[in-house]
């Protein structure tokens, strides 16, 4: 399959223009019942939301809103959720769908896998930052949480486009970027940046997204926290697809930057200890979810 340039514009027009990507049932089942049981804090309330690629950027969203005008952008749903009533937030979840729970037997793409991958790069780029003494390691967090979702908005607008490119990926051992570039898209960086940005999330989050497969040493013009969120991100996203956590569509395993790591702090065998943790974090939330579902 390969896509000519009108096809490919159409695609990636329908991917950005994306309002309605859907979630993990469970995730979404477990953070309606929280949000309908007294007895939960806001504080479990909103571990559950921001477990999840898809409901965070959702809520991010409407936290930078014209609507609420912040002085400074809001790059944690743990902080948006100090401004997002219970009222708008039900809504919120009402008006998300959900995939699936497991994908179709001839389906390439592994939506809960992803949701793996997606999760565990987010906690080891956070746990980085941690550790390398970077402020607001949230935002880090979220970086990592959302630096794929370009995928998943491609998935959601042309299951079978993305489905070839996952084939082709592994086929041709090249990373799913390359295999995107192959059949004629321009990748889902630039799709995913295009998505944030047309919801209004803030800068280094919008850069994260686009430039998660380049060497940050390359962007020196960057700002300090956008190039920091950039570093967790690389690194992390790199260590959980080594250590093979989740499904992000990506075979190849690239070899982490020795600059990288010297600037985090952190050596090779390390950060493979870290992506273990990780990886027994993720399976702890998956063991959480278990019980939840749409009926809820």
């Amino acid at each position: 399959m390969i896509l000519d340039p009108r096809e490919s514009q159409a695609l990636v027009k329908r991917a950005c223009e994306s309002r309605d990507i859907p979630t993990l049932a469970p995730v979404l089942g477990q953070a309606r019942r929280l949000l309908g049981d007294n007895r939960a804090s806001a504080r479990q309330i909103a571990d559950a939301l921001r477990r999840d690629q898809v409901l965070s950027a959702k809520i991010l969203r409407l936290a930078n809103s014209s609507h609420y005008a912040f002085s400074a952008p809001v790059t944690d749903v743990r902080r948006a959720l100090q401004f997002v009533g219970d009222d708008t937030l039900r809504t919120l979840l009402l008006g998300t769908g959900a995939f699936a729970d497991a994908p179709p037997r001839l389906d390439r793409f592994d939506v809960r896998g992803f949701w793996k991958h997606s999760l565990a790069t987010a906690l080891l780029a956070e746990n980085l930052a941690r550790r390398a003494g970077f402020a607001e390691a949230e935002t880090h967090f979220t970086c990592g949480l959302l630096h794929d979702i370009g995928k998943l908005a491609l998935y959601r607008s042309a299951p079978e486009v993305v489905d070839e490119v996952v084939r082709f990926a592994f086929y041709e051992h090249v990373s799913f970027l390359e295999a995107e570039q192959k059949i004629g898209l321009p990748g889902h960086t630039l799709v995913g940046e295009r998505i944030a940005a047309a919801w209004g999330l803030p800068a280094v989050i919008r850069r994260t997204l686009r430039y998660h497969h380049r060497s940050p040493q390359s962007f020196r013009d960057f700002d300090d926290v956008s190039r920091r969120c950039l570093l967790t991100t690389v690194v992390a996203n790199r260590a959980v697809n080594r250590s093979e956590i989740g499904f992000s569509g990506n075979p190849k395993r690239e070899d982490h930057d020795p600059l990288d790591l010297d600037a985090l702090a952190v050596t090779v065998d390390e950060l493979r200890e870290l992506a273990r943790e990780a990886a027994l974090q993720v399976e702890g939330i998956e063991s959480e979810l278990r019980p939840f579902s749409m009926a809820a």
